[in-house]
């Protein structure tokens, strides 16, 4: 609520009191009994003290920069007290702002006529600075029509037909305001680079904001709750949404009806009713870093494109986190999708060419309904009923998805075709994979190959890799297991299985560098791995034999040559190896060792010698020396 007292201090404290200050008082104690006659007395710059008492007044402010503060008791024998009231008396708006740069505050403005523009406030001129009021019953609390710069600042808006109406205007703030039991809170129509920020927005009975067919607004940092919905935007682009807690609304955001290149990021949407996110018929929007809660659904897109669904956090949804409805070339990156068990964390259906990629989705899977060339790529997907299923969805791309712990199939594929799948890391399903058809592809032709399975990675499975070739006739092991992987079903094969896990560095090259050295000198190893995937590569060195990395570098560019100084300080034998890792922690197994021998101290000097000098003939002078020396 608002403290009349505290804001007159302040406000009166900030009024240049060399103008003139008139008063008005009801009961005939002041200047005026009425406020219109104080304007109509005032010159720019004064100000009007309006002391308690209610003014059956409709207002027209045509003067620039006057001050009008609401004194919250009575000025003399009468008994009002409180703020003062303008009572519009339903014939009109309650005021009218015809000039600029005035300023009102501690008012209680009412019972506004019904009309489409009446309203507590008209603003139609620039600048005006209305804060700490109470707007109660009227059409529309504050109405800004085609004006500038105006703040709206600490107001309590309450039981109006519509708060706040933003039309047609620019660079205007509405900030720190209660808003509440209105049937819209605050709406924008035809308005551009508005800000609207940090207000209590709540049990309106339509939206929270509305924005429509408007431009270049910001929205942030409003706490927007218990409304029907949260926010709600229609025909509006380039609007940035980012940082509000938008919580029990019937829906959290909603984007209908071309909504363009909008950005919602780092929201809070949590325990609404319906959906967190739903966005129809609009493209080419980013929500990035928002957090979807406990709402019926996380994110519903319906006949989209173009949009970008990244890092966001998906979590605890009563139905599904994430569903693509008749919706076509959109990106769904590195979100992170906790679903209800038996839930879908990704659900698709009729959409096609969606790039779903780097997402972790636990207790859930990615669910495919008659779509056609989407790409699943490089996902997590751990604990689902099904990892991914396919059903009568053709031509989809499916690599380097780890898939673990399915309660029934890691990938399904039922009345699908021609899909491509490989590189997949399929661990600890209770069924790794069932093709209905056998008319899909489960590897990537040699060398390439196809996916690793968990139950087909060692001799105990009749899994080997003694040979190479496209026909696994030739010498040498390849990585490949040399039998294909029988796929449940109707005969389809994974003809190129993995006998380990695609897609992390190669075993580095044994280290380079001096194998009899001196301790306490500092001595530099070679090596280079390299990354399938082209990430950044690290390595991890054993200085001592034991199979423990003692050291990690700095990340290195895929099959670069990397150095690394070591100086022992000990005399010894010593074995070293070293690891690569890459940027997402995949690791490759240790290369082959290189002994280092640490000899004493006295022969340390002339070996160091004899190995300095490659020259024959220096190293016959240096024997001599040495032996000479022996002698003696």
């Amino acid at each position: 609520m608002i403290s009349f007292d505290e804001d007159n201090e302040n406000i009166i404290s900030a009024i240049d009191i060399s103008n003139r200050t008139w008063i008005v008082d009801n009961e005939g104690d002041g200047d005026f009994n009425n406020i219109q006659e104080a304007i109509n007395a005032a010159i720019t710059g004064d100000v009007i003290k309006i002391y308690s008492g209610t003014y059956y007044e409709n207002i027209i402010i045509n003067k620039e920069n006057l001050n009008f503060i609401g004194i919250d008791f009575e000025l003399g024998i009468g008994s009002d007290t409180g703020p003062p009231i303008i009572d519009g008396g339903y014939n009109d708006s309650c005021i009218i702002i015809e000039s600029k740069q005035n300023s009102l505050t501690c008012l209680i403005i009412q019972h506004c006529a019904n009309g489409t523009s009446n309203a507590g406030i008209e603003i139609h001129s620039n600048s005006q600075l209305i804060s700490g009021n109470i707007f109660f019953e009227n059409n529309v609390g504050i109405y800004i029509f085609e004006s500038e710069d105006n703040n709206i600042i600490d107001n309590n808006i309450s039981s109006n037909k519509n708060g706040i109406h933003i039309f047609n205007s620019n660079y205007n703030s509405i900030s720190g305001n209660d808003i509440q039991n209105n049937e819209i809170g605050i709406s924008l129509d035809l308005a551009i680079y508005n800000i609207i920020e940090e207000n209590d927005i709540f049990s309106n009975s339509a939206d929270g904001i509305f924005v429509n067919d408007s431009w270049y607004n910001t929205i942030n940092g409003n706490f927007i709750q218990e409304n029907n919905i949260g926010i709600s935007l229609s025909i509006s682009r380039i609007n940035d949404v980012f940082e509000n807690v938008i919580s029990e609304n019937t829906k959290g955001v909603y984007l209908n009806l071309a909504c363009n290149r909008n950005n919602i990021s780092n929201n809070n949407i949590s325990d609404n009713i319906l959906e967190g996110i739903l966005v129809e018929g609009s493209s080419t929007n980013v929500f990035t870093n928002n957090i979807l809660n406990h709402n019926q659904d996380g994110f519903i897109c319906d006949t989209t494109t173009f949009n970008e669904i990244k890092k966001n956090t998906i979590i605890n949804n009563q139905q599904n986190g994430l569903v693509l409805s008749n919706s076509n070339k959109n990106i769904i990156y590195k979100n992170t999708i906790i679903c209800n068990k038996f839930k879908e964390g990704i659900l698709l259906s009729n959409s096609n060419e969606n790039n779903i990629s780097l997402n972790d989705i636990s207790d859930a899977g990615i669910t495919f309904y008659d779509s056609l060339n989407n790409l699943i790529i490089q996902n997590n997907i751990e604990n689902s009923l099904n990892g991914i299923y396919l059903s009568s969805s053709d031509d989809n791309l499916i690599r380097e998805n780890t898939i673990t712990l399915s309660n029934f199939d890691g990938i399904y594929l039922g009345s699908s075709f021609n899909n491509l799948l490989y590189h997949n890391f399929l661990i600890d399903n209770h069924r790794s994979a069932f093709d209905i058809n056998g008319m899909n592809n489960w590897d990537n032709g040699y060398p390439d190959g196809g996916n690793y399975w968990s139950d087909y990675d060692d001799s105990s499975e009749s899994a080997y890799d003694y040979f190479s070739g496209p026909d696994q006739d030739e010498s040498f092991s390849d990585g490949i297991v040399d039998e294909p992987y029988e796929i449940p079903g109707t005969g389809s094969q994974d003809r190129y299985p993995l006998i380990r896990p695609w897609g992390v560095p190669t075993i580095p090259l044994r280290p380079q560098g001096s194998a009899i050295n001196i301790h306490g000198k500092n001595y530099k190893y070679s090596t280079y791995s390299t990354d399938p995937n082209g990430d950044l590569i690290q390595y991890g060195w054993d200085w001592d034999g034991d199979k423990a990395v003692d050291e990690w570098t700095m990340q290195y560019k895929s099959g670069e040559t990397i150095k690394t100084p070591h100086t022992w300080n000990e005399e010894g034998e010593y074995i070293i190896h070293v690891k690569a890792m890459d940027e997402h922690g995949g690791e490759s197994d240790w290369s082959d060792p290189l002994a280092i021998s640490i000899p004493k101290s006295r022969e340390n000097n002339f070996l160091f010698i004899r190995i300095l000098f490659k020259n024959q003939f220096l190293v016959w002078i240096i024997d001599a020396l040495i032996n000479l020396t022996l002698s003696n």
